[in-house]
């Protein structure tokens, strides 16, 4: 048997900032912890338990990987101790008897010891309350406050007799390092160390190991040290224009920005370093987190500050509107006529989706287009251009949104931190309404038959989202429902551009040509 705890909620200092979850469903390089956890476990080739607090509601998706990956789920009564909920896990599978291994919830390594009667340990990072090794001594483990490098136990372990765990825990009325010590003097537990722990267990830890984990598979795009962050890449243009927004952007706005440190522009890899912000980006909360409502509306309240602040900042600004024209019909045409080419989808024909026979591709972005509207002077304003949940952080102790990787350049692909700010309101909606990021992380997927030109979607919201939709709604949109219009059609066109942008997963472009189908059909509906 294979147990992997997430029976307890996540301590407060958590919930504040991500809402009430397991520790196996904290988010880990857009994906749930719990996904690496399963992975690592199923090497073994044992059966798979995982517990969770029994309130909590899993959404479908979760549902179905857990599912499909064959795990038990365990529901533990709220208010037991770890050793309590284990020996109740326990009990429940009806297992007291051969090998047992057990991964903490809070806990993921990049591979896992063989053998059994074994124990991990790790070097400490922070000053918390662990159990450490006491050997050669009774009791064979001891808790107290650790300091930075000491061996303390990370998160494994692995029994050759869950029985006499079973026992030990009962006689120990659920302590579980008490259990272990008195598991040792039986069995012999063998301290291993373990390198490349990621301690998620505490929100400083979280963090860390956050920041690690996105450096090891970045593939050298970004470096993390835990102090700044560096961030690399061979497109010379893409750098450029985001060094320039970091550096031009006006005062008023610089504090929604981490600070630029340097940058270096070179023939080979051009980089800039920021500050490291220890914040959660938007794209993670929606996916994964449980925030209440009224956090939601918070955080788009800081949206709007920073939009709002965009407009007064650009009213000197020489840019004509006319300038931007460019950004939505053109630019869809083309992207379209290239993802056409290569898909060998018809553009030029109809299609069906979710049954209804609708316009060609081509055809709809040049229908949606006219709810669009050329730019007006109101429009100009200081842009991210690139303003997506993956590029918004929310620090919840200032109540203040960062926002990372921006545009900074304009149609012609010169330095600018002006433009349209439909696009950025643009940007924020297919967020929120037109689930892009449920799209990536693979929780909304469509079904077609490209011969036929056939495409299903699904659109059953989780209550989670249909709540932050409500309120996203209210605060940029209440009371102007034509502008929601043609921040709806603006998004028709994004998600037909993105189609070749993704080539490389067929699957992902059947989900956004029918994902620019839902929005087309709502526009038909609600203009």
């Amino acid at each position: 048997m294979f147990l992997i705890t997430s029976g307890a909620y996540i301590d407060q200092e958590f919930v504040s900032e991500i809402g009430l979850l397991p520790p196996s469903f904290l988010p880990v390089g857009n994906r749930c912890l719990y996904e690496y956890q399963i992975e690592l476990a199923e090497r073994f080739g044992q059966p798979i338990y995982l517990s969770i607090p029994a309130s909590f509601e899993l959404s479908e998706y979760e549902q179905q990987y857990i599912e499909a990956h064959q795990v038990e789920l365990i529901r533990v009564p709220e208010g037991l101790s770890l050793g309590q909920s284990v020996l109740y896990c326990l009990n429940m599978t009806g297992v007291d008897q051969g090998e047992l291994r057990i991964l903490h919830g809070d806990t993921l390594y990049p591979a896992l010891p063989e053998g059994l009667d074994l124990v991990s340990v790790s070097p400490n990072t922070g000053y918390y309350r662990r159990a450490m090794v006491n050997p050669d001594e009774v009791p064979f483990l001891l808790e107290r406050m650790a300091v930075d490098d000491e061996e303390v136990l990370s998160g494994f372990f692995a029994f050759s007799c869950a029985r006499s765990l079973v026992r030990y825990l009962a006689m120990n009325q659920g302590g579980f390092v008490p259990a272990l010590s008195d598991y040792h003097l039986e069995q012999t537990l063998t301290p291993l160390p373990v390198l490349g722990w990621y301690d998620f267990g505490h929100i400083n830890a979280y963090f860390g190991s956050r920041a690690g984990f996105t450096t090891q598979r970045s593939f050298n795009a970004l470096q993390i040290d835990g102090r700044t962050v560096v961030k690399s890449s061979d497109n010379h243009a893409k750098v450029r224009g985001e060094i320039h927004w970091f550096s031009e952007v006006p005062p008023s706005l610089s504090v929604f920005a981490p600070k630029l440190l340097s940058s270096e522009v070179a023939e080979g890899r051009s980089r800039y370093t920021l500050e490291y912000v220890y914040n959660l980006p938007l794209s993670d909360l929606f996916v994964f987190g449980r925030l209440a409502k009224e956090t939601w509306r918070s955080i788009f309240h800081s949206c709007r500050h920073f939009m709002s602040l965009g407009r007064l900042a650009a009213e000197s600004a020489t840019l004509a509107p006319d300038s931007l024209e460019g950004l939505y019909l053109p630019k869809t045409l083309a992207r379209l006529r290239q993802f056409g080419a290569a898909s060998g989808w018809d553009i030029d024909s109809p299609v069906s989706f979710n049954g209804r026979r609708f316009p060609s591709p081509l055809e709809m972005a040049e229908k949606s287009s006219q709810w669009i509207g050329p730019a007006g002077v109101a429009d100009v304003a200081v842009v991210h251009g690139d303003f997506c949940f993956s590029n918004i952080l929310y620090d919840f102790r200032t109540r203040r949104i960062k926002v990372v990787d921006p545009r900074g350049i304009d149609l012609d692909g010169k330095p600018s931190i002006f433009g349209d700010q439909r696009y950025d309101y643009a940007k924020l909606y297919h967020s929120v309404h037109g689930l892009y990021d449920l799209i990536v992380a693979g929780r909304l997927e469509a079904s077609g038959n490209q011969t036929e030109q056939l495409l299903e979607l699904r659109d059953d919201w989780f209550d989670y989202h249909q709540s932050i939709k409500q309120v996203f709604e209210e605060v940029f949109f209440g009371g102007q429902p034509e502008k929601m219009a043609s921040i709806r059609a603006i998004n028709v066109h994004l998600f037909l551009s993105m189609l070749p942008l993704h080539a490389d997963r067929p699957d992902r472009q059947l989900t956004m040509l029918a994902n620019a189908y839902r929005l087309y059909a709502e526009l038909e509906k609600e203009s």
